[in-house]
């Protein structure tokens, strides 16, 4: 595809909309639907089927929109509760009709866990973190029957939570159902900010709700979900390989032809703190989430030490970390040149891991924004248009302007700029020979 093509291809804007969502699970950080089908569509060599991978997969999009255009789609993502996500987005309609029965199979066997009183709640249970223990209790009890139906018997204590590989795209969509309804009954702990859930101020604020009420909304979320099913094979488990793993040590068994994702945006957004809940639901320890959050590409958690980048991540990377450890506000030389540095160093080695895993005449499609530190721009889809030249691959943009942005919520940055635009750019590393 040459650069011509690339700007002249019907390619919808990256923004997601609340249409755009398909109504599976509300997840923050993402693009659209109509933006992942366009985009595999033009950049697709010549139509045949291709492998399509999506180094940082979150709910599915990509994964979804490749295997409904007959691709073979495989999505990584460090966060396991959206690799649960993503892998119950794929199981197919024909299973419609069982949704409804299983359902009540997975509430019939947690009623008799809570009748048995087999089931004890635990101080270590992340739940306990917005649940009273009658109502831990009883979304547990769900969760546990989901494995006693669909998965194998769960015992009543384990250190060891779910991982998305015992799950079957089956079991992986109840569990979506459980994690609907806990997202709902912790509404009232969500926050202005939609990646951000905060804890009760004391235990007068934990919340507590009927078993009736719990029951009534995981059949419902069941039964919302399936008619949002989309995939239309017919026997079998889903061909799309969706898995835990993190973008700059990802291997796979055979280079893909087409990569299309979405890195983390330099915005120190704490992904993982949005998918908290889902996390405690899968059995996650206060101490696996905190290790998951330094873990994530932009986490605002930072490492004590500061990291050099070195020349691989281009003039670009360099200048805008000089500007930041330079600046004269708060912080700037300490944590923020950490922050940025780290995100870069990230940045870069998941880039040529992601060269490494391509064909060599395959491409790279990245959607990046850019944003600033204070004043000074930091010009994301033009690093990673430099990391990609220094790779050896020919690199282009096409742009799409974003009106609003979480930096326009923050009074302070007034002091430094008066607008809050971004631009979200598509990035196509193709191979170099191509023309």
């Amino acid at each position: 595809m040459t650069g011509d093509d690339l700007q002249g291809a019907q390619i919808a804007s990256p923004k997601l909309t609340p249409s755009d969502s398909d109504g599976w699970y509300g997840y923050y950080a993402g693009y659209s639907a109509s933006f992942a089908s366009d985009a595999i569509k033009a950049l697709a060599a010549d139509g045949a089927p291709m492998r399509v991978l999506d180094p940082w997969n979150g709910s599915g999009t990509t994964t979804l929109a490749a295997s409904l255009m007959g691709h073979q789609p495989i999505g990584v993502d460090r966060n396991p509760a959206l690799v649960v996500i993503a892998k119950g987005r794929h199981l197919p309609v024909s299973v419609q009709q069982s949704i409804a029965p299983l359902a009540n199979d997975i509430t019939t066997v947690a009623a008799r866990l809570l009748e048995e009183s087999s089931l004890r709640t635990h101080p270590s249970d992340e739940l306990s973190t917005w649940f009273m223990p009658d109502a831990q209790t009883r979304v547990r009890a769900l969760e546990r029957a989901i494995g006693q139906v669909l998965v194998c018997a769960v015992p009543e204590k384990t250190s060891t939570p779910v991982h998305p590989r015992q799950l079957s795209t089956l079991a992986a969509f109840f569990y979506c159902a459980l994690f609907t309804v806990v997202r709902q009954l912790t509404a009232p702990f969500r926050a202005s900010n939609p990646t951000w859930i905060r804890r009760p101020d004391d235990a007068s604020q934990l919340l507590t709700t009927e078993w009736g009420v719990v029951v009534d909304g995981f059949v419902d979320a069941a039964n919302d979900l399936s008619r949002r099913l989309r995939v239309e094979h017919d026997t079998g488990e889903s061909s799309a390989d969706l898995r835990v793993g993190a973008a700059e040590r990802m291997t796979v068994d055979r280079k893909v032809d087409l990569t299309l994702g979405s890195p983390p945006y330099c915005t120190r957004i704490d992904y993982v703190i949005a998918t908290q809940p889902e996390l405690a639901v899968l059995g996650y320890s206060s101490d696996q989430i905190q290790n998951l959050r330094r873990a994530m590409l932009g986490s605002p958690l930072t490492r004590k030490d500061s990291i050099e980048i070195d020349s691989a991540c281009g003039p670009l990377a360099q200048s805008f970390l000089n500007a930041v450890k330079s600046h004269p506000s708060k912080a700037s030389s300490t944590y923020y040149s950490r922050y940025f540095g780290g995100y870069l160093h990230d940045l870069c080695a998941a880039l040529a891991r992601l060269h490494r895993v391509t064909r060599r005449d395959g491409t790279i499609a990245l959607v990046v924004q850019d944003s600033f530190y204070k004043e000074a721009h930091f010009d994301l889809p033009g690093i990673v248009m430099e990391i990609g030249q220094r790779l050896g691959r020919r690199a282009e943009r096409r742009d799409f302007a974003v009106p609003r942005t979480m930096a326009s919520i923050h009074p302070g940055t007034r002091v430094y700029r008066s607008s809050f635009k971004a631009v979200e750019s598509l990035v196509v590393l193709h191979p170099a020979s191509s023309r």
